[in-house]
């Protein structure tokens, strides 16, 4: 089997970690210094085929989890949308299960920890109800157990009723004993397409402190 050897190892960019590996006098290809770290490649070293491929490998796994991480910067991921965005650019399966795997190891990628950071999240900056919410969490694919074992604790009834009150209060505004049945109609249907329940919007709409203008008790 014909082999090459390792004449150099020279820095290609030093603010990426990336490397030039020169074989037989000509610069083959380039590594990322985890790549590099991780084969254990050294200057007079042989190489074969076999060898070759190891480092293709090595170095898409590399380039796979600097993709992932660009991907964490801007807000905390999902494994699905870690798997899903890296599948979209091309890497193979094994690649990605691997980098996933690798990104949960290290606490940068966590599930039931994104259920808690989007229902917190969501709370602050938007007005919408238990169902939607779950319902989001769900299309990103996230276990359903977690999601119900999360949401009753950090989004109550108490509080979801709250909300649903707050939002018909501002949306009839404030002419709460105007509020005719075709007007509580129009209510409800908000409130449900927000994502509150039937049955909540329904005694929500129903409550003294909608009817009576009062805030709701905590």
């Amino acid at each position: 089997m014909d082999k090459s050897e390792i004449t150099g190892i020279e820095v290609d960019n030093p603010a990426r970690g990336r490397y030039k590996v020169f074989l037989d006098g000509a610069c083959a290809f380039t590594l990322h210094e985890r790549a590099l770290a991780k084969l254990g490649l050294k200057v007079g070293q042989a190489v074969n085929a076999r060898s070759l491929d190891q480092i293709a490998k090595s170095e898409e796994e590399s380039r796979a989890f600097e993709t992932a991480l660009r991907f964490l910067k801007s807000r905390n991921r999902t494994a699905g949308e870690i798997d899903e965005k890296l599948g979209k650019q091309g890497y193979e399966e094994q690649t990605v299960a691997k980098v996933v795997k690798r990104l949960q190891e290290l606490g940068l990628v966590d599930d039931a920890q994104y259920v808690e950071w989007w229902i917190c999240h969501s709370l602050n900056h938007r007005s919408v109800g238990r169902i939607k919410l779950a319902q989001e969490l769900i299309l990103k694919g996230l276990d359903r157990a977690v999601i119900e074992e999360k949401l009753p604790t950090l989004f109550p009834e108490n509080r979801e009723m709250e909300l649903a009150i707050r939002l018909a209060k501002a949306k009839s505004g404030g002419e709460l004993r105007a509020v005719d049945s075709k007007s509580k109609s129009r209510l409800a249907a908000m409130l449900c397409r927000r994502g509150f329940s039937y049955d909540l919007v329904e005694a929500a709409l129903s409550s003294e402190a909608f009817t009576s203008g009062e805030e709701a008790s905590e």
